[in-house]
């Protein structure tokens, strides 16, 4: 909300001095993709500024695709226009409105727990420790792209389901997550890459049949997909505790709704479906079995190394690097 607060503020005050100093008056389209560069160009600078105060890590990564020539910048201009016209599809124009009103729903709910102080050690029911134990859902060492338990680090601190929510990728030791110019979906290190159960449960939902979105390497969301979390499993793991793994390859899951699971069960494979701006696992933890209404909950990974480092239960923050501890260099 902070970023946004400052775009609109900067934006407003760029429309009215155009107009009152020059007599401009952007039309509709330019006008919009105006506040769209304010927009990223704020949140990149809201990043470095966090980075310089020391509240997150100093990590540089790589824009991927053709459109890393642009920079983070391009990036977010990118998915959030193509976000901005998949209003235009009424699937995703639904979602939209049911993600809005289920955040709200959410927010009160949130609000109301930590007063009456019904559930966690603070009144808060997204608090940590969980009923059932999460160890990292998929093989060998991955990158914390994005997501972390503050809102400096958060994925999406503002949509209540997404607080706590983690976006993961393979990276070589630069930081790229593909070969060549990163225009197929089969240079990219994680596309393909199997995704397992982060514990035991009952598989509740499954959506498939999504396609990759095309354009990959543009940072362009596909606007014609009828759920924007693409192909995804949502599993049981406790009670009030649900995870959901997004972006699935269309016609991977191997699951079906009813099934009961294991950890490290094989659930479909990691892909590039719905808002995706590369192939990349999208997981979190929710309190519902539905997203548009949960509460996002932290969640601590069992066994794993951060950074080389052994860890027996941790929280993750972007730019880490993590592997499960069977999966460690020189590992049997």
């Amino acid at each position: 909300m902070r970023v946004i607060g400052i775009s609109l503020g900067i934006y407003a005050v760029l429309l009215v001095g155009l107009e009152l100093g020059w007599g401009i008056r952007l039309p509709y389209g330019p006008a919009v993709l105006g506040y769209v560069l304010i927009s990223a160009a704020v949140s990149v600078i809201d990043r470095r500024r966090a980075v310089v105060r020391g509240v997150v890590p100093d990590v540089r990564l790589p824009t991927s695709g053709p459109i890393g020539r642009t920079g983070q910048v391009g990036l977010i201009a990118a998915f959030t226009l193509s976000g901005l016209v998949a209003l235009l599809n009424p699937w995703q124009a639904r979602q939209m409105v049911r993600q809005m009103t289920g955040n709200a729903r959410a927010k009160r709910r949130l609000a109301r727990a930590r007063a009456a102080a019904e559930a966690g050690p603070d009144g808060d029911p997204t608090a940590l420790p969980r009923r059932a134990r999460y160890t990292l859902p998929f093989d060998g060492e991955w990158l914390v792209y994005n997501g972390g338990p503050d809102p400096a680090t958060s994925h999406s601190w503002d949509v209540i389901a997404q607080r706590f929510a983690y976006d993961f990728v393979r990276a070589d030791d630069a930081g790229r997550r593909h070969t060549g110019r990163g225009t197929r979906l089969d240079e990219y290190f994680a596309w393909g890459e199997p995704i397992r159960a982060a514990a035991p449960g009952e598989v509740v939902r499954v959506v498939d049949g999504i396609r990759d979105a095309p354009a990959v390497g543009w940072g362009l969301v596909d606007v014609g997909a009828r759920d924007f979390v693409g192909n995804h499993v949502v599993v049981r793991h406790a009670e009030g505790e649900f995870g959901l793994y997004a972006h699935l390859v269309p016609g991977s899951i191997r699951v079906a709704e009813g099934d009961r699971v294991e950890r490290a069960v094989h659930l479909g494979d990691c892909g590039h479906s719905g808002h995706s701006s590369e192939p990349h696992l999208h997981f979190h933890l929710q309190d519902g079995p539905e997203m548009h209404d949960s509460l996002g909950l932290r969640i601590a990974f069992s066994n794993l190394r951060i950074d080389g480092v052994p860890h027996a239960e941790s929280e993750l923050r972007w730019g880490q690097r993590v592997c499960a501890e069977h999966d460690r260099p020189g590992a049997h």
